[in-house]
C-alpha cells in the first residue's frame, strides 16, 4: 500500500514593492514580528522530509500560505495553497498529516476525519493538541525518540531533516583563510571549498534586505576576506548595500538568485548568519560559525552549536565583535565543529521519514490485527 502524507508548512511571502508580510489567506504579521513567526527554515524542512518520504515510496503533497514566491524560489514541482487544502472535499482519510507553522495552534478542518495521524513540528513551542507526534528540531533538546506526555517525540540533532544536497556533501571538510588570493580562488565558478580556500558567506533570512550589514562589510572589519551574501529571492537587495558592493567590487558580492544558497554554501569557509536551519546546513558541511541568533526559537541552537565550537554574536551585531571573530578564524588553528554530539549527521530526514512510515505502517497492522480478530469472534 502507498502511504499518503500531507505536509502543511508556513513559509514568508514578501511584497518587495511594499514591503509588508503575506501570508496567502493569513492575517498580515508585523515586520517586526515576522521574523520570530515565520521563516524559510519550515519550507527547508518540508523539502527535505518529503524527498525522504518520496525515497521510501510515499506519495507526498506540500501546502504552503501562499505558494508563488515558494515556486518562485526553488525548482520544484507546484506547491499547493493552505486554503485548497482546507477545502478540499477529501474522499477518504489519507495516512499522515505532517503541520510545521508555529501559527497553526488549530486546524479548520476536521482533522480525524482527514488522517489517521497528525505530527507536528514544535521546536521550543508546545506541540498543538491535535498533534499526536512532535517533532522537535532544536540541538539543545536531547537526542531521542521517546514518549512527551500523551505524545510519540523524536527530539534533537539526529531527526534534523537537512535536505539531501546537504547530506551528499557532509563529509566534506574545509580550512578557513583570509588571504586575497585564496578567497579569489575559491570565488572562480571552478573553485570548490577544498579546492583552495573560502570566503564568508552571510545570510540573515528571508526578509533581509541588507541594510544592516553595511557596517559590517567594510574593509576594516573584513580584512581579508570575500564576502559572499546572500539576499532572498523574495525581497529586493537594499540601495546601500548594492552601493556597497559596486565599491567593493569583487570584496563583497551580492547573490539574489534561488541557487545561490546552495552554490556558495558549498564555496565559503565561515558561515555568518542567524541560528536557524541554514546555520545547521552550514555546520554539516563544515563551515566553521559565526551567529546571531535572530529569533527567539533559534536560541536553542545558538547555545547548542556555541557549546560545539561555534562562535555567538550578540544582536544586534557590531563591527568590532566581528571583525575579532574573523581574525581568530583567520588565524587557524581552530578545532572543527564537535557536531557528534548534537546528532547532525545529514541522515536526520531519511530517519524521520522511516520513523513515521513505520508508525503508520505498524498501526495499521495493529488495526488490521484487530479487524481479524473481531471478525473471527463474530464467525465463532
Amino acid at each position: 500500500m502507498t502511504l499518503r502524507f500531507d505536509l502543511v508548512a508556513d513559509a514568508e511571502q514578501v511584497d518587495a514593492k511594499q514591503g509588508d508580510a503575506k501570508q496567502g489567506d493569513a492575517e498580515q504579521v508585523d515586520a517586526k514580528q515576522a521574523g520570530a513567526v515565520v521563516g524559510m527554515g519550515h519550507l527547508h524542512r518540508c523539502l527535505a522530509l518529503s524527498e525522504a518520504l518520496r525515497d521510501k515510496g510515499a506519495s507526498v503533497r506540500l501546502f504552503l500560505p501562499n505558494p508563488s514566491l515558494a515556486e518562485k524560489m526553488f525548482s520544484r514541482p507546484v506547491f499547493g495553497s493552505w486554503q485548497s487544502l482546507w477545502q478540499e472535499d477529501a474522499p477518504e482519510r489519507r495516512e499522515m498529516l505532517v503541520v510545521d507553522s508555529y501559527r497553526l495552534a488549530s486546524l479548520p478542518i476536521d482533522v480525524e476525519a482527514r488522517y489517521r495521524h497528525v505530527a507536528c513540528f514544535h521546536d521550543d513551542q508546545p506541540p498543538p493538541a491535535f498533534a499526536e507526534l512532535a517533532i522537535c528540531c532544536d540541538l539543545s533538546t536531547k537526542n531521542s525518540a521517546c514518549s512527551l506526555g500523551d505524545k510519540r517525540s523524536f527530539r534533537g540533532g539526529r531527526y534534523f531533516p537537512f535536505h539531501d544536497r546537504f547530506a551528499r556533501k557532509a563529509t566534506a571538510t574545509t580550512t578557513a583563510t583570509a588571504t586575497l588570493a585564496e578567497n579569489d580562488a575559491a570565488a572562480g565558478e571552478g573553485g570548490e571549498r577544498g579546492e583552495g580556500g573560502g570566503g564568508l558567506l552571510v545570510w540573515f533570512g528571508g526578509r533581509e534586505r541588507g541594510e544592516g550589514l553595511v557596517p559590517l562589510l567594510t574593509e576594516d572589519v573584513l580584512g581579508g576576506w570575500r564576502a559572499e551574501v546572500v539576499i532572498s529571492p523574495v525581497v529586493e537587495p537594499c540601495a546601500s548595500l548594492l552601493a556597497l558592493a559596486r565599491v567593493r567590487a569583487g570584496r563583497v558580492r551580492v547573490h539574489h538568485a534561488a541557487e545561490a544558497m546552495e552554490k556558495w554554501l558549498g564555496r565559503c569557509a565561515v558561515y555568518f548568519g542567524g541560528a536557524g536551519v541554514t546555520a545547521c546546513e552550514a555546520a554539516l558541511l563544515g563551515l566553521r560559525l559565526i551567529l546571531c541568533p535572530v529569533a527567539e526559537n533559534q536560541r536553542g541552537n545558538a547555545r547548542a552549536l556555541e557549546a560545539a565550537g561555534a562562535k555567538v554574536l550578540c544582536s544586534p551585531v557590531v563591527p568590532a565583535a566581528l571583525r575579532n571573530a574573523l581574525r581568530a578564524e583567520a588565524e587557524g588553528g581552530q578545532p572543527a565543529l564537535a557536531l557528534d554530539a548534537l546528532g547532525l549527521d545529514g541522515r536526520g530526514a531519511e530517519r524521520l521519514a522511516q520513523a513515521l512510515c513505520e508508525r503508520v505502517s505498524s498501526c495499521e497492522q495493529v488495526s488490521s490485527c484487530e479487524r481479524v480478530s473481531s471478525c473471527e469472534q463474530v464467525s465463532s
